[in-house]
């Protein structure tokens, strides 16, 4: 069974998951295969993938089965030497100044929920990547928190104080399965 995740998703609870399943199922393989949310469920529509774990797209898909399973947050986050991390409030044109790095699809668009501030974006199709660009201050993002949490910590980055923030944003998380895997597998 082949499962599509987004990899900001891939997190210890989404490991435990794994850890249950093969306890349950010792003998049953599965392929994990890593996408921006943005494609997940193209995927599972072409058969590519059985099972999704993705951030909402808000879309609903009549051949496929959607669950709200929690809320990931996300965190607007710079290099440590940016110069974003010298104002003490960062509003929304100030942030429109610097390069976004951002996640997409190769064949779709942004997440809506995690729209660009700047004209200026420099795309990705993976965490790996917004985080070496990071990494060599080439611009700032909105990341997972569980991601980059030990990056702050260790003050290799640093997060922005944005006016527009009181606490980080909690986008929906959704688990998809097609309905033949819902009907003939589980």
């Amino acid at each position: 069974m082949i499962i599509a995740v987004d990899c900001y998703l891939l997190t210890e609870y989404i490991y435990g998951v794994f850890e249950r399943f093969f306890e349950k199922y010792p003998n049953t393989q599965l392929e994990l295969q890593s996408y921006p949310s943005q494609e997940i469920v193209g995927v599972i529509n072409s058969g590519k993938a059985s099972i999704g774990i993705m951030i909402s797209d808000l879309v609903v898909d009549k051949n496929i089965l959607s669950r709200y399973v929690g809320n990931v947050e996300f965190i607007p986050v710079c290099h440590y030497k940016s110069e974003l991390t010298q104002k003490t409030s960062v509003n929304v044109l100030d942030l429109s100044q610097y390069r976004q790095i951002s996640i997409r699809g190769q064949e779709t668009a942004e997440l809506i929920q995690n729209p660009s501030f700047t004209d200026k974006v420099f795309w990705c199709n993976n965490v790996t990547s917004v985080i070496s660009l990071l990494k060599e201050n080439i611009g700032w993002a909105y990341m997972p928190k569980h991601i980059v949490k030990p990056m702050v910590d260790s003050n290799e980055l640093a997060i922005i104080s944005v006016s527009f923030d009181k606490k980080p944003w909690a986008m929906p998380v959704e688990g998809r399965c097609s309905l033949y895997v819902l009907v003939h597998v589980l």
